[in-house]
Formats: C-alpha cells, structure tokens, sequence
C-alpha cells in the first residue's frame, strides 16, 4: 500500500495541473456515465474531456463545442489531436521500414529475385505436356480401380 500511495504522490508531482484536470473531469464524466452502463460511462468520459477543453479553451470557447460537434472548424487542436497525428506518424514510419525491410530487401538477393520470378510465372507453371501425362496415368488408375471392382463381383 505504501508502494502505491508513494507512487500515486509522484505521479500527481509529475503531471501538470491541466492533465490532472482532463483526467479529473473524464473520470468524474465516466463515473457520471457509468450509471448507464458501458457505452454511457465512455460518452461520460468524452463529456468530461470536453468539458475541460472547455474550461481550459484559449479564445472562444463555441470552437471547442462546434469542433467536438465534428463541424469543421480548421485544424484540429489539443492533446487528443496532437496523439492522433504522432500515432499516425509513428505507424507510417513503421510501414515504409516493413516496406523496405521485408519486401525490397528481399528482392536483391539472388533467393528473393528466383522467388519473384516464380510467383510471376505461376498462372502457367505446367505445361500441355505435363498435362496430358497426368491425364493419362488418371486414366490409368482409373481403369486398374474399375477392373478390381469387377474382380470382386
């Protein structure tokens, strides 16, 4: 318990007074929503973060509600959208490095640029040759099965 009240202090000297807000007003929002359930605890939280954009809003105050709304009132601004962006960012990065990684590297090595190869030329990797032997050893084996059943009977 003193492990936790220990780094409950630390966690509220290291957050700044308007993060503490936003999570006060979202939990207190959830909480608020909680008494309907799930989906009314999270629309309590949204409540609450926009509450404190609300509160903390530089310069008109409707922007934050009309931008919450969804209309379209510029860019979007805030912690919300900034974490968006850098999430975005960040997966954007991690896709042209998979890109470049496992997809071109592969192909300058001689295994990568047979594989490729292979892959094009696969609709018409048997020829009319192969075929028709396959056929004829089918037919075959089709003839000793229906020979043996006549056997039987």
């Amino acid at each position: 318990m003193k492990k936790f009240l220990l780094l409950s202090l630390v966690f509220v000297f290291l957050t700044g007074c308007a993060t503490m807000q936003r999570a006060g007003l979202a939990g207190l929002g959830a909480a608020g929503g909680s008494f309907l359930g799930p989906a009314g605890a999270a629309v309590g939280a949204v409540g609450g973060v926009i509450a404190s954009d609300v509160i903390t809003a530089q310069g008109d105050p409707q922007q934050v509600l009309v931008g919450a709304a969804g209309e379209a009132v510029g860019a979007p601004q805030g912690t919300i959208a900034s974490t968006v962006h850098e999430s975005t960012s960040f997966i954007q990065t991690i896709g042209w490095w998979y890109l470049v990684i496992f997809i071109l590297v592969p192909f300058l090595t001689k295994k990568g640029r047979r594989w490729f190869a292979n892959l094009a030329t696969l609709h018409n990797t048997a020829s009319k040759k192969d075929v028709a032997s396959a056929a004829e050893r089918l037919h075959k084996v089709e003839g000793m099965i229906s020979s043996l059943n006549k056997e039987k009977k």
